[in-house]
């Protein structure tokens, strides 16, 4: 297969190959992705943004061509020389989009199964790539059932799917320390309750025999467990938002937008309300168990 193109008054020809590719794993949809052989006869292509780079800066710099964005070429005239089993045909071709994903050129499948019945030698050519989606990226196992069964991995996927699951790992690492230091926190705060209450055992079973309350009593440990848990959450919070004005600049340099902080605000202020609750009827039970009413 063969495509021509005339750019600045020259022609350029050059060989080349077609992929059909199912169009999930794509990471553009173009309007015009359809092919219906003697309906519509223009071949819409989507090639990598790799060749345009290439084109642009590789050949047309040392050719002296003009360059082209990506608005443009859509509007260049492309021809496809489509030729096999005896027979040649020229059609019409339109670039319709760019892919970031994918390092290749691609035409709808209608039109590769047309020029495959109409053009090959084959009743069925094989499949010259597979695509393969993990739930996993870098996971080892993938890594070492490739290299099993000796297959090529193209591009840098490997390496960035291994940077994905060690950033996973570590993540899960840090949310399970996390929730370790919270229950070690939570259960101190406990801790430190009890033995409060327990030093001041003779004033309460005092109060509790002038006729006050469980629930007055305990409403100094109630007050103080709110205030204490309160002002760690806006200490928290502060801290949070402080970081991330100062990091915001830094992750925007590489390509990271950070998100709105309303989420962790949001989680924070809900699992503190749970600490916060789960004290206070820890307080209560204890009242209730140690200083009975009279």
């Amino acid at each position: 297969m063969a495509a021509s193109v005339e750019i600045g008054g020259r022609g350029v020809n050059t060989a080349l190959f077609l992929e059909s590719i199912p169009d999930e794993f794509f990471d553009v949809t173009p309007k015009e992705w359809s092919f219906t052989p003697g309906v519509n006869a223009t071949v819409p292509i989507i090639i990598s943004k790799e060749y345009l780079s290439l084109y642009n800066f590789g050949f047309a710099a040392s050719r002296g061509l003009p360059q082209i964005s990506e608005s443009m070429i859509g509007m260049v005239p492309l021809r496809l020389s489509v030729s096999g089993n005896g027979r040649q045909m020229w059609l019409p071709a339109k670039i319709v989009g760019f892919s970031s994903r994918l390092n290749t050129i691609a035409v709808p499948d209608e039109f590769m199964r047309w020029a495959n019945s109409s053009f090959a030698d084959r009743d069925q050519p094989e499949a010259s790539r597979i695509i393969v989606e993990t739930n996993t990226p870098g996971d080892p196992a993938i890594e070492q059932y490739m290299r099993e069964h000796h297959y090529e991995i193209a591009g840098d996927k490997v390496d960035n799917g291994r940077a994905a699951y060690f950033l996973a790992i570590i993540t899960a690492t840090v949310v399970a320390v996390g929730i370790i230091i919270s229950l070690l926190a939570f259960f101190i705060l406990l801790l430190s309750i009890y033995l409060l209450l327990q030093k001041n055992r003779e004033k309460l079973h005092r109060l509790m025999m002038l006729g006050y309350s469980p629930r007055a009593v305990a409403g100094y440990y109630y007050r103080l467990v709110i205030l204490i848990n309160a002002g760690v959450l806006i200490g928290d919070i502060l801290l949070m938002l402080l970081a991330k004005h100062f990091w915001s600049s830094q992750l925007e340099n590489i390509g990271v937008t950070p998100g709105s902080p309303w989420l962790s605000i949001g989680l924070a202020i809900a699992i503190m309300s749970a600490i916060t609750a789960g004290n206070l009827a820890a307080i209560a039970r204890n009242v209730r168990r140690n200083f009975p009413m009279p």
